[in-house]
């Protein structure tokens, strides 16, 4: 603990230094993808992912968005945001306010069966600090908030430990999940995957998409029990312009070996207050639930 204290005081001393600071996050990218290169190559080539089947996959859209259950859970997470979490994004927005989190969390809470069961073990990638994952906890469920920055994982544990509740924070890697296979009752994953090829793929090569996508649903899918489900949602840039784009929606549905249904025309788009559009982007939300079938998802 007190050498990833150092780490985090000496990240912040070179944030303060314009350039220098983009040397350091250039150089921890390059150190991170060297470190994790024989990983994603290694598992894309032994991971066989015939064992998870696909259970629904949906699109965001301006009607689901605006129904009434989906409107009363946003506005539960939002009194969370505020009261427990005093969460802003810029602009003083409350991110369960955020366009796309309307649809994402509503839509994972009521397919993946988080209020049928209690006390289920349930991970939360690359958490931070969202609302939904306290919501869990108040359910009696028994949530590991999994993130790679060490920031959010020290806030949530000065949180959590007030709170008395059932949340786990986690300093972790989403490819290097510290837990034993089968582990897990539920897999959460909201709003990462764009985020990780962001940062692992500033180039856009495709057949690096492929490594990255497959070796994360194979690192996920290890986590999880047979019978538990996976549930994953992702911004899809129609624009093409940052990641994730349609090419690379083609790549999951390649690796996930199912037929993404087409867009729909009332589908969720960021308006010009949403942060997708600051920049001229267009976005929407796709979602998917997998469900594991088989413990064993590797060969040999």
């Amino acid at each position: 603990m007190k050498m990833n204290m150092l780490k985090y005081e000496f990240a912040n001393i070179l944030n303060r230094v314009p350039f220098l600071s983009r040397i350091f996050r250039y150089t921890q990218r390059c150190q991170y993808i060297h470190s994790i290169s024989d990983i994603l190559i290694n598992r894309v080539r032994k991971c066989n992912l015939r064992h998870i089947a696909v259970e629904n996959i949906c699109w965001a859209s301006q009607t689901l968005e605006a129904s009434k259950e989906y409107t009363s859970l946003t506005l539960i997470l939002t009194l969370i945001d505020l009261t427990l979490l005093n969460n802003r994004l810029s602009a003083n927005l409350v991110p369960s306010l955020h366009w796309s989190r309307r649809f994402e969390y509503p839509f994972v809470y009521y397919h993946c069966d988080v209020a049928e069961y209690t006390k289920l073990r349930i991970l939360d990638v690359g958490a931070g600090l969202n609302p939904f994952q306290i919501l869990l906890s108040m359910l009696g469920h028994h949530v590991v908030s999994l993130d790679s920055n060490i920031k959010y994982v020290m806030k949530l544990c000065k949180i959590v430990s007030k709170l008395r509740s059932k949340v786990y924070p986690c300093l972790a890697d989403a490819f290097q999940i510290p837990f034993k296979e089968n582990f897990f009752d539920r897999v959460i994953c909201i709003s990462v995957i764009e985020h990780i090829l962001d940062y692992l793929n500033p180039a856009f090569d495709l057949n690096l998409s492929y490594l990255i996508l497959k070796a994360l649903m194979c690192e996920l899918a290890r986590v999880t029990k047979p019978g538990g489900k996976i549930c994953i949602t992702f911004d899809v840039d129609l624009s093409g312009r940052r990641h994730l784009n349609l090419s690379e929606v083609n790549i999951l549905s390649r690796i996930l070996r199912v037929k993404i249904p087409s867009l729909p025309k009332d589908a969720l788009i960021s308006d010009k207050m949403a942060f997708g559009s600051l920049f001229g982007h267009n976005k929407t939300v796709l979602a998917i639930i997998l469900r594991k079938i088989h413990n064993n998802l590797y060969e040999g």
